[in-house]
């Protein structure tokens, strides 16, 4: 039995019913629905006739789900990984099934790349649906081979670069960290793309956004 069920929104409410049916909800089970912020006629008929036929579902049934749609920016595909990672966030230590649904490729793989860089307490399972068949298949656990090297006080730079360029000095004030821990951790994360110095500024990259947390 699954505590939440992720699903990403496309333009048809078919694969979006079949992962639905095929995954079995706990009593106030979480369903979330992924759709990207851009507006598109086609996609809100999909939600819409999603969340009808669903309602009908579970209509006079004991079983009670929740449903929470999420509109994600995709321009650029970084802030959307930060957004979805902040949603995983909140149910990390759940048990969690990911389904990527639907047609819309880049919020697939913003999906995707937020999955791979959440820290999860309980492993999710990931499903990919075939268009136009029907039918799933699941993807191996693929995370946990990819031993996520951002953590401690990688993560916290990351995350205090995301509103602006700052200092090692200004870092080190605001981390509460000694300068030298400061600069080793610096020449980590440029050393991998993820930062990038501009004379004393160090300023975070696109690949970077993708690994750091949004402020709440």
């Amino acid at each position: 039995m699954y505590d939440a069920l992720v699903l990403t929104l496309g333009f048809e409410p078919g694969p979006l019913m079949r992962a639905l049916a095929s995954t079995p909800l706990r009593h106030n089970g979480l369903v979330v629905v992924l759709t990207p912020e851009f507006k598109d006629e086609r996609s809100e008929r999909a939600f819409l006739d999603f969340k009808r036929i669903a309602t009908m579902m579970f209509k006079g049934e004991e079983l009670e789900v929740k449903f929470k749609r999420y509109f994600i920016p995709l321009r650029p595909i970084s802030k959307g990984v930060q957004v979805i990672r902040s949603i995983f966030n909140e149910i990390k230590d759940k048990n969690v099934s990911i389904s990527l649904t639907g047609s819309m490729r880049a919020l697939v793989i913003a999906t995707f790349i937020a999955y791979l860089t959440t820290s999860w307490t309980k492993e999710p399972k990931i499903h990919v649906y075939l268009e136009g068949r029907g039918e799933h298949i699941e993807i191996p656990q693929v995370r946990r081979v990819l031993e996520l090297a951002v953590t401690d006080v990688k993560q916290e730079i990351l995350n205090a670069l995301i509103d602006k360029p700052k200092t090692i000095t200004e870092l080190s004030l605001e981390l509460g960290k000694d300068r030298s821990v400061i600069y080793r951790h610096i020449s980590w994360l440029e050393s991998r793309g993820l930062i990038n110095r501009r004379g004393k500024y160090i300023e975070i990259t696109e690949l970077g956004k993708m690994l750091a947390l949004p402020k709440k």
